[in-house]
Order: structure tokens, then C-alpha cells, then sequence
């Protein structure tokens, strides 16, 4: 290999400038609308990805992902998103949902969600939780020191 060209990224990485060491992580995703590229599954890769960069830290951390609104149908289980998005393969994001919840992701489906929208716990994919609403979840997260990334 030649040397690297302007633009081009070096093969062994960026220099860090700021590094970052985290002891302690409290961190809360809200996923509450269709991916503008309509790719939703990358909102969950980034949230994978957080949680293994935290534990190479070493990092004490409780990552909770909260989905409402236009969001809400990823955590459905195969028969109610086929109904409910008509469609006939199943729910696309379930494995990585299930990986979230390996990792000690907590994954919660808003109530208030669900009440709008008609749904029934047994319509969620197994180990999502249900919240009292996604507001008040949020509020009461962003008081216990969580700090509230998006899409």
C-alpha cells in the first residue's frame, strides 16, 4: 500500500484527541419514529454498539431503550406485526431486539402507545416491558441522572 491519500482514512484509525473513560453510564434511547432512511434497525445497532464500547471500558452501565409513537411497532410479536403492518415475514427487528435484551438492555413499549393503538401485552415480543407512558418515562429517567440520546 501507498501512502494514504487526502481524505482518505488511515488503515490504523483516527487519532483520539479527547479520550473518553467512562466508570459510569446511565443512558437512556428513545426511539419514537421511522427512521428517515427507513432502515429502523440502525437505532438498535447504535444502541448495541454503545453497549459494548461501555463494557471494553469497563464502564458500571444501565442502558434503557424506550420505544412510543411510530416506533412502537418494532417491539410487536410475529402475528401482531403482520397484522398490524400487513405484512406476512414476521417482525424484521425481533432478533435484534432479543440481542438487546441478552446484552441487559432494558426494552420497554409505552402504554399509552399501546392504548391508542389498541394493543395487548401478548401482542409484544417476550421480555419487552410496558412503561406508563414514554413522557413520563423519560422525565422520571432524566431525574435519576440518565442522559437521553435519540434517533
Amino acid at each position: 500500500m501507498g501512502m494514504a491519500r487526502p481524505g482518505m482514512m488511515k488503515m490504523d484509525g483516527p487519532r483520539i484527541d479527547v479520550p473518553v473513560a467512562l466508570k459510569e453510564a446511565k443512558v437512556l434511547f428513545r426511539i419514537d419514529r421511522v427512521a428517515p432512511s427507513g432502515d429502523n434497525s440502525f437505532a438498535l445497532q447504535q444502541i448495541g454498539v454503545l453497549s459494548e464500547k461501555l463494557r471494553q471500558m469497563g464502564a458500571q452501565a444501565r442502558i434503557v431503550s424506550v420505544f412510543n409513537g411510530d416506533g412502537g411497532f418494532m417491539l410487536l410479536n410475529d402475528m401482531a406485526y403482520n397484522q398490524i403492518r400487513k405484512s406476512t415475514g414476521g417482525n424484521p427487528y425481533k432478533m435484534a431486539i432479543a440481542n438487546l435484551l441478552a446484552r441487559g438492555i432494558e426494552v420497554e413499549e409505552c402504554g399509552m402507545t399501546m392504548m391508542r393503538e389498541g394493543w395487548s401485552n401478548s401482542q409484544l415480543l417476550q421480555g419487552v416491558k410496558v412503561n406508563t407512558g414514554a413522557n413520563l418515562r423519560v422525565i422520571e429517567l432524566s431525574q435519576q441522572n440518565f442522559v437521553v440520546l435519540g434517533q
